[in-house]
């Protein structure tokens, strides 16, 4: 799962227990006490690289 909000992409994702990739391109702060996403990255083009080798073409 690749989202641009935390709360709105990422929690949900990460609770279905899908891997997830947090596309952080407002330089927001992790919520407090919040689970860490499996990868951050801060640019469009870094999100393929953040996959896991399984999900990679």
């Amino acid at each position: 799962m690749v989202g641009d909000r935390y709360e709105r992409d990422v929690r949900g994702g990460a609770a279905a227990g899908l891997y997830t990739v947090w596309l952080n391109v407002r330089g927001e702060s992790l919520p407090p006490g919040s689970p860490l996403p499996d990868a951050t990255v801060t640019r469009l083009e870094d999100v393929e690289g953040a996959l896991p080798p399984t999900v990679k073409r």
